[in-house]
Formats: C-alpha cells, structure tokens, sequence
C-alpha cells in the first residue's frame, strides 16, 4: 500500500481550489484518488460531492448547473443538496427520491480564501492556522497552481528545506556565494514542527527588479532573512520569511512574506 492510501489521511483537511474558481461553475478535482465535485450553495459556502451520479454514472462536473442551491447533472438534471440528497427528478417532479439516489458528501469549509475538504466525518484536527492571516498588516496573494507528478512528503520536505534557497533562488535572494546553511532552532508544535533560522542574502538585478535589492555594499552586510517554517500535518508547510531593513525597498516600513502549499 502507498504511504498516501493509509486511511488515516482521510481525516485530514485539504486545500483544493480557490473559493474564486467556483464563480463561473462546478469544478473536478481529485482528493487522495477521490474524484470529487466542488461547486458553491445559493449562500456562497462550498460544497463537496463524489464526482458520480447515482442514476446513470455521469460525472456531475460535466455540463452541471447550480440552480437554486442545488447541483444539477448535466446528464438528466436530477439535482442534488450540498448532503448529497436527491432534491428533484424533472422527468418525475412529484416523486420523492429514495436512499438509492444519494450522492456521497464530504465537509466542506472555505478558509483563507480556498475551499476546505475532509474525506471523513470525523477529522483529527482542524483546518491548520495560518500566521498573519488574520492580520490587516498582511495582505493575501494568489499565486498560481499547477500539478506536479511528485510524493506530496517530498514537496513538504523542499518547503522546508533551507538549504536549496542559495542555489534555486540565486537569481531572486538566494546567495550562492555564502551556501552554508544556517543552525536550525527546532520548535515542536502540538501536531507538527517549526523552525527558525537567519541567512544572508544576495543583493542581484532581479533583487533591484522586484524591489526588494538596490542596497550599497555596506547595507548589503547587514541584509538578512529571518525565516520561520512550519509544518501542521498532514502535509501543510507553511514558510514565513521577514526581511531586514536593509533590504526593503526605499520608504518602505516592512515586507512580511508569508508562502503556504
């Protein structure tokens, strides 16, 4: 069995789309090889149903409609609840649906602008905080999404990894001339672990490009990155990165940095 079958990840909240995908309609994704659908209820919350018509097997991401609330399957239009239960058949509007024609559900939530989902009914723990997300300093960006044919315990352990950053960055922050990774303060979390750590940076042209560079060479000694990680299980790292004042952009007060995967 792969690591990622073990049921327990099951009990465990994921983020999946953002909130904003669902606007313009029901969406697919796949959750630990759970094919599911994401759609948004008359009320704005998400919802999440197995992607699998009771009635004739059609995927109820294709051609489907939020009408009302209700998901309707592009196949036939019988129209589902976000619990998964048949709300009408239009072939038969008086007809009440029995047990036969429930659709699977799964808790849902929408938290930092993303929609939520726990395959279980019973989750071990909550949906993993954020640092600063509930801070007005703070401003949220979106960046992009793309799928990578890699271990999700692999991609965790790089977001966590600050040895990379002085070659893979080079071109941004990284310093590759001062490679020597910094001593790690480990701190334990009640369901995972954090660490802080405080490496040099390199002032470049892409540095002074994106703001965040254009020091002389005596600001440039003191230009540091204070970055604390953590990682909440199952496999939710976050990376919050505070940059000196010698490397903030002129007239600028502060640039907290705060990356979640």
């Amino acid at each position: 069995m792969l690591i990622m079958q073990h049921p327990v990840f099951r009990r465990f909240w994921y983020p999946t789309l953002a909130l904003a995908d669902l606007a313009d309609g029901p969406k697919p994704f796949k959750l630990l090889s759970e094919n599911i659908v994401l759609w948004r209820q008359a009320n704005g919350a998400p919802a999440a149903l197995e992607d699998r018509c009771p009635h004739r097997r059609a995927r109820l991401s294709v051609d489907s409609y939020v009408i009302d609330g209700a998901l309707q399957c592009g196949y036939h239009g019988w129209r589902f609840n976000a619990g998964g239960r048949c709300v009408l058949v239009p072939q038969m509007p008086d007809a009440q649906p029995g047990a036969k024609s429930q659709v699977k559900s799964y808790q849902c939530k929408e938290r930092y602008g993303f929609v939520w989902v726990c395959l279980s009914e019973e989750p071990l723990l909550d949906i993993p905080y954020i640092r600063h997300s509930d801070d007005p300093a703070f401003r949220q960006v979106f960046e992009y999404d793309e799928d990578w044919k890699a271990n999700a315990f692999v991609v965790c352990e790089n977001a966590l990894d600050i040895g990379h950053i002085s070659f893979v960055h080079r071109k941004t922050f990284g310093n590759d001339q001062k490679p020597a990774s910094p001593r790690l303060q480990i701190v334990p979390l009640d369901h995972g672990v954090n660490f802080n750590a405080y490496k040099t940076l390199m002032d470049t042209s892409e540095t002074r490009r994106i703001g965040i560079g254009d020091v002389d060479d005596a600001r440039m000694a003191a230009s540091a990155v204070t970055i604390k990680d953590a990682f909440d299980l199952p496999k939710v790292p976050t990376a919050d990165a505070v940059f000196s004042r010698a490397f903030l952009p002129p007239k600028a007060e502060r640039m907290p940095v705060v990356l979640a995967n």
